[in-house]
């Protein structure tokens, strides 16, 4: 089981993550980001801090041959 130092409070996250409230909710809603809710008190939600590692982890970007990025067409 996991300690509580591995979770993180929403107000916490939006420090970590360099974010406002609102894109972090709708990270949340779109389903990007997992919530819990505490044992103890049902109205304090919490993340898993391993959840913000994979939010902000770097994924390459994949352009087909015949797309164009921006206003720059890649051959």
């Amino acid at each position: 089981m996991e300690s509580n130092s591995d979770y993180v409070t929403l107000g916490e996250a939006v420090r970590i993550l360099g974010m406002t409230r609102e894109v972090l909710n709708r990270r949340i809603v779109g389903g990007a980001l997992p919530v819990f809710c505490s044992g103890k008190d049902t109205r304090l939600k919490l993340v898993a801090r391993k959840d913000l590692d994979e939010l902000v982890r770097i994924k390459p970007l994949v352009v087909r041959s015949d797309e164009t990025v921006g206003s720059v067409r890649v051959a």
